[in-house]
């Protein structure tokens, strides 16, 4: 079960990334560090 209470106090970025057979695309790794730092900017 999901607890949307976590989403709903939620107040930064979200990154949604790729993965193929359980692994993380190249560019998902790119987003997530492009992310961080926006969120640290926040």
């Amino acid at each position: 079960m999901f607890d949307n209470r976590a989403i709903d106090e939620f107040k930064g970025v979200w990154v949604f990334c790729e993965q193929r057979q359980g692994v993380l695309q190249n560019t998902a790794l790119e987003l997530i560090s492009e992310g961080r730092k926006l969120a640290d900017e926040l």
